[in-house]
């Protein structure tokens, strides 16, 4: 039998099974594409949940002293000390008014570059009360980082937020 008759764009069956195996074995050695970069390592999520509760509760409470011990050095570099902090805090607190109660809405991953470093984040996300606005008018979002030092995790970034045209996703409600 013409194999070419069983097969009428005229491919070998015995070609493209052979290209199957080489490429299944390729990828299976590894020497197909693949990143040059080691895997970042991941961010303890029950470390750093704690942490950004934590912070959560610092800024219910006004804390700066605590916050500032909670911050990663690149967010030192910004704010240097408690009270170059309390500013801040204050600022944010003449735009959204102090937060009295937060409720725990998600996390979610992510890699966060600095320069040339990049560190997997898990960024939590909170619904807050104010003393301006309602539960879940505004939002508060936590970065939380591996440590430079290789230490426990560190929060690169906190903020609140809100969405202009009122309309709030399902998974911050």
């Amino acid at each position: 039998m013409d194999p070419s008759a069983a097969n009428p764009k005229g491919a070998n069956p015995l070609r493209l099974v052979f290209l199957g195996a080489l490429l299944f074995c390729l990828g299976a050695c590894g020497c197909g594409p693949h990143s040059s970069e080691p895997p970042l390592p991941q961010v303890d999520y029950v470390k750093a949940k704690a942490l950004s509760d934590a912070v959560a509760a610092d800024l219910v409470r006004g804390d700066a002293k605590d916050l500032d011990g909670r911050l990663d050095v690149g967010f030192r570099s910004v704010v240097r000390g408690p009270e170059d902090l309390q500013k801040v805090l204050e600022k944010m607190y003449g735009s959204y008014g102090r937060p009295t109660r937060w409720v725990f809405r998600v996390e979610q991953p992510g890699v966060r570059t600095d320069g040339p470093w990049k560190r997997v984040s898990l960024s939590f996300f909170y619904a807050v009360q104010t003393t301006q606005y309602p539960l879940g008018r505004y939002f508060l979002k936590v970065e939380v980082v591996n440590a430079f030092s290789g230490g426990p995790p560190d929060v690169s970034g906190f903020g609140f937020f809100t969405f202009k045209d009122g309309s709030v996703p399902d998974y911050l409600k």
